[in-house]
C-alpha cells in the first residue's frame, strides 16, 4: 500500500531534515512553500507552491495530493510567533482547518508539531501526562489551541493523530535569531557574543535526531502527546563553551553581557519515558556531536 504523506513547511528547519527518514520508511514525500522558485530538495519531485492560511486552496491541495499521511510543520515566521496574536491565532485556526481537510479527505494518520511552550514551565520536569498545559507566550497558547481543536477529531482517522511536543532543536537550517545559530554565526564572523551568565538548563536535541523521531511516529500508531526531546537539561552556558571551544575562539564569548528574560525558569527537561517506550527511539548525536556539525554547516554556509 503506497505511504504519501504531506508535509507543511518541508523548507523549513525540521521540514528539511526530515525528508531522509521519511524516504528511509518508504513515504513518497510532497511538501508545500509559502515561496516561489524555491531550490530543489534531493528526493521531493512534489513541492506545491501554497498559502497555507487559504483555506479553499488547501482543500484543493489535499483533494489533488490524496495524502495517506500528513506531517504539519509550518507555522508563522520565527520573528512573529512568539509575539503577535493575530499571526498565531490565523494559524492556529488554519491548522485545524488543515486537519479536518486531510479527514474529509480519507487521510489515515496525522502529526503535528506541537511545543514544550505549551506546556506550564513552573514545573522543571515536563511529562505529557502529569504537568498541565500553562502556556506563557501567544505562541504556546496558540498550539495548544490547535492540540484542544483537533484531539476531539482524532477517531476520525483510520490511524488516529499524534502531537508532537518539540523540545530545544539545533541543527543545521536553524533559523537566525536563536541560541546555537546566532553563537555559530558570530563565532564564524570573530566578533564578540553577548550572552546572558548562562547558567538555565534546557533539553536540547539534534535536529536529525528529532526528524527520525518524527518520522517514526508518522510511520506508528503512537495516539496524543508525545515529547521530543533528549531527556537531558545542559546549560547555556556548557552549549556556548563547546561551540566557542570547536571554533578556537572561546575568548568571543561575553557572558554576562546580557539579562536573562523575566521569569525566565531555571531549568526545563523532557519526560522521555513515552517516546522511549512507544517509538523506542533514543538520539543517535551526542551533543558535542551535534554541536560540531552544527558549527561545519554553518562554516559552509558563510563558505570558510
Amino acid at each position: 500500500m503506497v505511504k504519501r504523506v504531506l508535509v507543511t513547511g518541508l523548507c523549513g528547519f525540521v521540514g528539511r531534515n526530515v525528508v531522509a527518514p521519511l524516504l528511509e520508511r518508504k513515504f513518497e514525500v510532497h511538501g508545500t512553500t509559502s515561496r516561489a522558485g524555491r531550490p530543489p530538495i534531493a528526493g521531493v519531485d512534489h513541492l506545491h507552491e501554497i498559502d497555507l492560511l487559504a483555506g479553499d486552496a488547501v482543500s484543493g491541495l489535499i483533494s489533488k495530493v490524496a495524502p495517506t499521511h500528513l506531517l504539519h510543520l509550518a507555522w508563522a515566521p520565527t520573528g512573529l510567533r512568539m509575539r503577535d496574536p493575530v499571526e498565531n491565532q490565523a494559524w492556529a485556526k488554519a491548522s485545524v482547518s488543515l486537519f479536518e481537510a486531510f479527514g474529509r479527505a480519507r487521510g489515515r494518520r496525522a502529526v503535528f508539531a506541537g511545543s514544550c511552550a505549551e506546556y506550564d514551565w513552573s514545573h522543571e520536569v515536563l511529562n505529557e501526562a502529569s504537568t498541565p498545559a500553562r502556556p506563557s507566550t501567544v505562541y504556546g497558547a496558540a498550539k495548544n489551541s490547535v492540540r484542544e481543536g483537533i484531539a476531539a477529531r482524532h477517531d476520525s482517522l483510520d490511524q488516529g493523530s499524534a502531537w508532537a511536543r518539540l523540545f530545544f532543536l539545533y541543527g543545521p537550517h536553524e533559523p537566525r535569531g536563536r541560541l546555537v545559530s546566532d553563537i555559530c554565526i558570530g563565532l564564524i564572523e570573530r566578533r564578540p557574543i553577548e550572552l546572558s551568565e548562562g547558567r538555565q538548563e534546557r533539553d536540547y536535541l539534534y535536529v536529525v535526531d528529532a526528524a527520525e523521531a518524527l518520522a517514526a511516529l508518522l510511520d506508528g500508531d503512537a495516539r496524543g502527546i508525545i515529547n521530543i526531546g533528549s531527556g537531558k537539561s545542559v546549560a547555556v552556558r556548557d552549549i556556548a563553551c563547546l561551540l566557542g571551544e570547536r571554533a578556537g575562539r572561546p575568548d568571543l564569548l561575553a557572558f554576562g553581557k546580557r539579562p536573562l528574560a523575566p521569569g525566565e525558569p531555571p531549568r526545563l527537561v523532557a519526560d522521555v519515558g513515552r517516546l522511549n517506550r512507544d517509538l523506542g527511539f533514543f538520539p543517535k548525536y551526542r551533543l558535542e556531536a551535534g554541536l560540531a556539525q552544527t558549527l561545519d554547516w554553518w562554516r559552509n554556509e558563510h563558505h570558510v
